[in-house]
């Protein structure tokens, strides 16, 4: 059973996240001084809020999100958090994966994965295959993209979860448009736009 977290630590916690705030609208701060500034949390504090700065900087920064991924992953290794491993490799792949390094991040997506599982993360189950998947289409491995892209699906549709079966769909659509499979590709593109439609 889960405690229930009190009003003080709530209050402790807005301020933590405006001070870093504060911190992140500083132009050019580098991985360092980060580091330093966090040096007085708590750790857990420390990594929830590094895969924060991941997020902000993800797309138009991957080597700056790289270094903030990175940073949480060493921290979440050194309290034996399954949660924050977990992300903190699923990060470090979609930085990579950002920067055109598609292996290292394929690496990094099988490492999570079975963390996903261990902790019934569904969503994050799905977005990780979805992005292996991806990267298998990069690497022409359209068959075994194809199974990631099923299995995608398979957890989405278990979980009721719309956002992540419309992703599945449209990259299944993808991989069978690059084997010029196009009656298959409209299919799933078919599938994805009633799913829209339905939804609205």
């Amino acid at each position: 059973m889960h405690k229930m977290i009190s009003k003080p630590v709530y209050i402790y916690i807005i301020l933590y996240i405006i001070n870093i705030c504060r911190l992140f609208a500083q132009p050019q701060v580098s991985i360092t001084t980060i580091n330093q500034k966090l040096s007085s949390y708590p750790d857990s504090a420390k990594a929830r809020m590094l895969n924060v700065l991941f997020d902000e900087n993800v797309d138009k920064s991957p080597d700056e999100a790289l270094g903030y991924a990175r940073l949480a992953l060493q921290i979440a290794q050194k309290l034996s958090d399954n949660r924050y491993i977990a992300l903190s490799k699923f990060n470090v792949g979609k930085s990579l994966q950002n920067a055109g390094k598609y292996q290292d991040a394929v690496d990094n997506y099988f490492d999570c994965l079975p963390l996903f599982e261990k902790l019934n993360n569904k969503s994050k189950l799905v977005e990780t295959m979805d992005h292996i998947a991806w990267c298998k289409m990069y690497f022409g491995e359209y068959q075994s993209s194809n199974y990631y892209n099923k299995k995608s699906i398979q957890i989405a549709e278990e979980s009721g979860d719309q956002n992540n079966i419309l992703m599945a769909f449209n990259s299944l659509g993808n991989v069978y448009e690059e084997l010029n499979k196009l009656d298959s590709a409209n299919n799933f593109y078919q599938k994805a736009r009633r799913l829209i439609s339905s939804s609205t």
